[in-house]
């Protein structure tokens, strides 16, 4: 009798399928590439703090927004006006922060680096007669607290040796033998040494002209763990995309 029951199940289960037809494609797995990408090459971000000049307190939920390859990427300060701009690739942008009722503030050539927060405070002040505030390109900080100072693609450019040279007078503890590409760190050979350009492991010397290189960022020590196993330095080399000034 079970199997009779089982054998019923069946057939009715059949007989539904046939004249319901089939049931719902299963979903197709999709990818984010440019996310995917961002994340490979190592994309910075923009912070701060968005101050009320008269009051000296923090201005809650003011818009943020920079213009990245021809698209908008914006935010708003939370609460107690901090603000965050992700995934943004290596380079200069002019940060904008605007609010009701108070002049739009405008900062010129704020800089990108590859894998690091840029931190930028702003103070807006209440002043409907001047809609737009526009200060001068944004001085880079002579000391990154915390964080590894990379080589600008200006100091690469006009740099009179080469970039393994360079290198290699930038950074202390890092040797370079004249009239060879190899670089030790730390007294380890230079087969321990691991080079990236653009999220991607190069094999061999660094052999990019210096005029497409937007940064350079160098780990004598302390590597991320996210490079893997390497018993020397990294060398993480970000080039120069169309819309890098």
């Amino acid at each position: 009798m079970k199997y009779v029951t089982l054998f019923t199940i069946l057939i009715a289960h059949v007989t539904t399928s046939l004249i319901s037809g089939p049931g719902p494609e299963p979903p197709i797995a999709t990818f984010d590439h440019s996310k995917s990408f961002h994340q490979m090459t190592g994309a910075g971000e923009i912070s701060g703090q968005v101050i009320d000049t008269l009051a000296n307190e923090p201005l809650p939920f003011a818009n943020v927004w920079v213009m990245a390859g021809g698209r908008m990427v914006s935010t708003m300060a939370n609460e107690n006006g901090f603000y965050t701009l992700k995934l943004l690739d290596p380079g200069k942008y002019d940060l904008h922060v605007s609010f009701v009722n108070y002049s739009e503030f405008v900062i010129l050539g704020v800089v990108v680096n590859v894998n690091d927060v840029t931190w930028v405070p702003v103070k807006l002040s209440p002043n409907v007669s001047d809609p737009i505030v526009i200060l001068p390109d944004w001085e880079e900080p002579v000391i990154f607290p915390g964080h590894i100072r990379p080589i600008q693609a200006t100091e690469i450019e006009y740099s009179p040796v080469g970039v393994t040279e360079l290198i290699a007078v930038s950074h202390a503890g890092v040797y370079h033998e004249d009239g060879s590409d190899e670089l030790h760190f730390q007294g380890s050979r230079s087969d321990a040494t691991q080079i990236q350009v653009d999220g991607i492991r190069l094999q061999g010397p660094i052999d990019l002209p210096k005029t497409a290189i937007q940064e350079i960022s160098v780990y004598s020590g302390g590597v991320p763990a996210k490079y893997g196993d390497c018993t020397g330095g990294i060398i993480v080399i970000t080039t120069k995309s169309f819309f890098n000034n």
